[in-house]
């Protein structure tokens, strides 16, 4: 919301500074279109808002059903795999090699 926020404020700044006339600089015509721009970022972000916040109700509910004795996120990345990186075939093969 917070980011929203930003684009319309500087959106409206940009906006009248365009619309003033200070004389020939090249810097006050840009005004226009970078408040054009800006004004777009808050349009999407504000019509995204409600669909973002409903997908990352989804994924916890999801994630809570799939790890449902703590609630938190399950993620394969973070957790320790307990398996030797070897086999027990691996592991066999090198007792072979041994001898």
């Amino acid at each position: 919301m917070k980011t929203k926020n930003i684009f319309l404020t500087l959106s409206l700044v940009a906006f009248v500074v365009g619309f003033s006339d200070p004389g020939e600089s090249a810097l006050w015509s840009v005004g226009l279109p970078v408040g054009a721009i800006l004004f777009c970022l808050f349009m999407i972000f504000n019509l995204l808002e409600k669909e973002t916040a409903l997908l990352d109700d989804q994924n916890r509910e999801a994630a809570a059903k799939r790890n449902p004795a703590n609630g938190k996120v399950f993620s394969p990345a973070l957790e320790k795999s307990t398996k030797p990186v070897y086999g027990s075939s691996a592991s066999a093969i090198g007792k072979q090699i041994a001898i």
